[in-house]
């Protein structure tokens, strides 16, 4: 919990204070870490450092937003879809069409078109993600509005959206909760994953493109450039996804029953 604290305490004040533009020319290419730039520089003479807190920034603003909205398109779309049998026919065949689609190519392919926004690709990735757990949480609501207290709330004349906010919404939680941890964890990876492809917004700095640019300069491994050029991205990654595992895993274990 603290290292995640930690990434978004970074995000959110760390840009202010970082020595240099992320995207400026001041510097050498390839200098060493000194005293004034802490991981050294690029073959552009970009500032390591700072453009790994800019970095941070963007995994953090992609992951949190894109899970944001994909799950609360889960929650409106899934219990429309549970408890209004109408809405379920056109719910439920628009999620089945979506969960046929490879949705690796079709990101691919609208990526490229658009231009590799981030905007775009918050968007996209939103509309992608929901299919699978509106699915897991229309069956929920299916099961739940046949419950005895969901029936007690309909004869006392509780409307439809004071029971589903009341008695089903709560009993949901710990889908959602899943459902918001792997979809901030996916979309933080598929965006490494497309800038470091070299399909990502090239005014923005994020750690896939820090990648992109280094492994585009093989020259790097021929000697220690790369230490401070490709580790620090790939740690960040590899720490900040491992870290949201271990939250999902944490969760899960507080909701497994004890014997």
């Amino acid at each position: 919990f603290w290292i995640l604290f930690l990434f978004f305490f970074i995000a959110l004040f760390g840009p202010a204070f970082v020595p240099y533009d992320p995207l400026s020319y001041e510097a050498e290419a390839y200098v060493k870490p000194s005293a004034d730039h802490w991981l050294g520089t690029n073959q552009l003479g970009q500032d390591i450092f700072s453009q790994l807190i800019f970095g941070t920034r963007t995994s953090i603003l992609v992951g949190l937003s894109v899970a944001t909205c994909s799950t609360l398109l889960v929650i409106i779309l899934g219990l429309l879809a549970g408890y209004f049998p109408r809405a379920d026919q056109v719910i439920n065949g628009l999620a089945n069409i979506l969960l046929v689609l490879p949705d690796l190519l079709f990101i691919l392919i609208i990526v490229a078109f658009t231009g590799g926004g981030i905007v775009q690709l918050i968007v996209i990735l939103s509309l992608l993600s929901w299919p699978g757990y509106t699915r897991m949480v229309r069956s929920a609501v299916l099961s739940l509005k046949e419950r005895e207290f969901v029936k007690a709330s309909q004869s006392f004349g509780g409307s439809d959206l004071y029971v589903l906010r009341a008695h089903i919404l709560p009993h949901l939680r710990p889908i959602l909760k899943t459902k918001f941890v792997l979809t901030c964890r996916h979309a933080i990876l598929t965006e490494a994953g497309l800038a470091f492809l070299g399909l990502g917004d090239s005014n923005v700095v994020s750690w896939g493109s820090m990648l992109h640019a280094a492994f585009s300069q093989p020259i790097i491994f021929f000697d220690s450039s790369w230490t401070w050029i490709v580790l620090p991205p790939v740690l960040l990654l590899t720490v900040l996804t491992l870290s949201l595992t271990f939250l999902l895993e944490r969760n899960t274990k507080k909701k497994a029953p004890t014997k």
